[in-house]
């Protein structure tokens, strides 16, 4: 019956959740997040999933680790490789806007930007690109990140604790998508 069903897949999510390598668990979480800034890997899912399999401290600690080494990437890319992105990239409409508010409003688009998918990785190159301070980036970074590892962290844990696919589902689109309907905002003020 239903039921039953869904009791064995809760036992078996227990399971799951309790048989796995912390520490492996850690190091995928850290090597997805630090590479999302190249790869298509939805960070709200691996952040809120470490929450779900770490629990708080460590998937905080996790996610923490792999967003703060993601943005110094994509900082460090952007300054480096400047001439060689330059066409490719500020050719892209959306580049070119998230230049221009970095640009206006610096450390305010880069705390803000910091949940909001593509755009998250977008702003953390346009700043190595634009030669932002690295003191402003890094201090951004560790403030929009903690906000950022602690919410996806606490959602996971709770999704653990109440068992419910459903609250896992729906929180783990929480920030995006507050995130995008702030862009969206910030556009129509312009």
């Amino acid at each position: 019956t239903r039921t039953e069903s869904s009791v064995e897949s809760a036992v078996y999510k227990r399971q799951f959740i309790y048989s796995s390598n912390k520490f492996e668990v850690s190091g995928v979480v850290i090597l997805l997040l630090t590479l999302d800034v190249f790869l298509p890997v939805p960070s709200s899912v691996v952040g809120t999933g470490s929450g779900l399999l770490l629990g708080w401290q460590l998937g905080f600690l996790s996610t923490f680790v792999g967003l703060m080494l993601g943005s110094l990437l994509g900082f460090s890319v952007g300054h480096l490789f400047r001439q060689t992105f330059f066409h490719r990239y500020f050719s892209d409409h959306e580049f070119r806007h998230v230049s221009y508010d970095l640009a206006n409003y610096g450390f305010l688009v880069l705390l803000l930007l910091r949940g909001v998918p593509v755009l998250a990785e977008m702003s953390v190159l346009a700043a190595g690109f634009h030669r932002y301070s690295t003191t402003r980036f890094v201090l951004a970074m560790i403030l929009a990140n903690t906000v950022l590892a602690a919410i996806h962290a606490y959602l996971g844990q709770s999704a653990s604790a109440s068992e419910s696919d459903y609250f896992f589902a729906l929180f783990f689109l929480l920030i995006p998508v507050l995130g995008y309907a702030f862009r969206l905002y910030w556009v129509r003020l312009k």
